[in-house]
């Protein structure tokens, strides 16, 4: 489990690393006071959840402190550029929701499939999860315009061209 919990956090950790901004806008004492926030946060959690939970308590520690932070350090950046809240929510909803119904089809697909999964099974699983992401992206794209069709289409023109190459 703590291997699952830490893609966790590489994925939030992804989406918000806002220090480079704030060093390009001339603010670097902000992100001096988030480490800081994510320190405190850290430091109350890592002990006991360590102690409770072993390794994945560490993990979930580590996942605890950079989402908290990670949410305050978005929003002291919509602040700071002025930008409303929904234009990001209108940039990450689709990918994310995207991510997640692929990661339901695999460990449905997964619960199906019976036994222990060898290396035929996890090729099976990434082909389909592929499948459907790229299945609900061009829904997104038929019902909200998103243009992920244009964007899919040019990668695997470019994906075989280079094959012919």
């Amino acid at each position: 489990p703590a291997m699952q919990v830490l893609a966790l956090y590489g994925m939030i950790s992804s989406i918000v690393i806002p220090g480079p901004l704030f060093m390009a806008m001339g603010k670097p004492e902000l992100r001096t006071k988030l480490q800081l926030i994510g320190l405190i946060i850290f430091a109350s959690c890592i002990y006991h959840f360590t102690l409770w939970w072993g390794m994945a308590g560490t993990a979930i520690a580590v996942t605890t402190y950079v989402g908290i932070s990670g949410f305050i350090a978005l929003f002291v950046t919509f602040k700071l550029i002025e930008s409303p809240y929904m234009s990001i929510f209108k940039i990450l909803a689709p990918p994310i929701v995207n991510s997640a119904l692929m990661a339901l089809v695999i460990f449905a697909t997964k619960a199906v499939i019976p036994g222990h999964i060898g290396l035929s099974g996890l090729f099976l699983l990434v082909s389909i999860g592929v499948a459907a992401y790229v299945l609900v992206a061009l829904l997104f794209d038929k019902f909200f315009n998103y243009g992920a069709y244009d964007l899919i289409k040019g990668k695997f023109s470019m994906l075989f061209n280079r094959a012919t190459l």
